[in-house]
């Protein structure tokens, strides 16, 4: 699946099928080979929005991102489960699912995770898997992002959301890019709005800078020359160009907390880069 022509053609081809990702499909080997790319591709794109609104602040403006990103990422799993079946019906989104009160998160009478406690999200962290996961992080973040509580108690909430996040990579339940890019992006909010703490590598903004680094497979270089052409790039090479564009949405806010260096002059190249990629 390659898009050609302008950004608008682009964005718009993309945006029109997502509803059709998100409704029904027949068992086709090539058909369901191009659905769930299309279908991750949708998934990738909704988090880069989150991402991009939670680290302008935007609270507000990921909730109905998240609900199709809860939704895209069931289809997903429906699809890895039945993908062996002749015809595999996904049926239309409910209303609800995808959100903290949905059915789809509990598993009997009550089971909000919004309204747990700290310890209680963590023991269920400990023996979650999947989707559940996924669910507790958003909880975690939520608590985190809450400024009723104490300074000290949003960075325990902000590690449990870390918690959940890892353990996805752990179980092989999530992709590293997407995972590494939750990371840092809870990580630079932490940074940016608590306050840098050296003594924990979680908030130290030299450890985030590191570790971004690491998480990056081409140079600045590399990456905005294949930008240059990207419309013609197999969908492969798109998908890692947004991913690098996805791993690099908190450089902006992380270098007003480095010293002059190496290291913050790789950042700050990647900050002009960034806006090229697609």
């Amino acid at each position: 699946m390659t898009f050609h022509g302008n950004a608008f053609l682009y964005s718009t081809t993309f945006c029109s099928l997502a509803w059709f990702y998100l409704t029904t499909f027949q068992g086709d080997a090539w058909f369901y080979s191009a659905t769930f790319q299309g279908l991750e591709e949708l998934r990738d794109n909704l988090v880069t929005r989150i991402a991009e609104a939670e680290r302008r602040g935007l609270v507000r403006e990921v909730e109905g991102p998240r609900v199709s990103l809860a939704v895209a990422e069931d289809k997903l799993a429906q699809i890895d489960r039945q993908s062996q079946k002749s015809t595999i019906s996904l049926g239309m989104p409910r209303p609800g699912v995808g959100t903290l009160s949905s059915d789809a998160y509990r598993e009997g009478p009550g089971r909000d995770l919004s309204t747990w406690t700290l310890d209680q999200l963590q023991t269920f962290i400990h023996d979650a898997h999947g989707q559940q996961l996924e669910t507790a992080r958003v909880v975690a973040q939520g608590q985190a992002y809450n400024s009723s509580h104490a300074q000290e108690a949003r960075r325990q909430w902000a590690k449990l959301s870390l918690l959940a996040n890892r353990r996805m990579l752990d179980n092989a339940e999530g992709r590293h890019g997407r995972v590494a890019q939750q990371d840092f992006m809870l990580r630079m909010w932490v940074i940016h709005q608590l306050g840098p703490d050296d003594t924990d590598p979680d908030w130290s903004p030299e450890a985030l800078a590191s570790d971004t680094l690491n998480a990056l497979t081409f140079s600045p270089p590399q990456a905005a020359g294949l930008a240059e052409g990207w419309r013609d790039l197999p969908i492969e090479q798109i998908r890692d160009l947004r991913w690098h564009k996805n791993l690099t949405a908190h450089l902006e806010s992380l270098v007003g907390h480095l010293a002059p260096g190496p290291v913050r002059g790789q950042l700050v190249a990647w900050t002009t880069t960034r806006p090229l990629l697609p």
